[in-house]
């Protein structure tokens, strides 16, 4: 069974475009993080952290990306 393989860093640091790339070439399903969160909330992550603020957003982060590490 193969491993699943998280990229972060700094917001416009390529992390979508290397992603992309990547699974693409391990012929591996991509999986945008902020659009996960996004689906889930029913919020767009700007909203996320203009109701709710920072630490919200790394709660609902943190639990998306729990949930995506155990997708094959």
């Amino acid at each position: 069974m193969s491993k699943n393989i998280i990229l972060y860093g700094f917001m416009g640091c390529g992390k979508t475009t290397v992603g992309k790339i990547l699974a693409k070439l391990m012929q591996r399903q991509f999986a945008d993080m902020d659009y996960y969160i996004e689906q889930k909330a029913g919020l767009c992550v700007n909203e996320i952290f203009a109701r709710f603020g920072q630490e919200h957003f790394r709660a609902l982060e943190a639990e998306a990306c729990t949930e995506l590490a155990q997708m094959q």
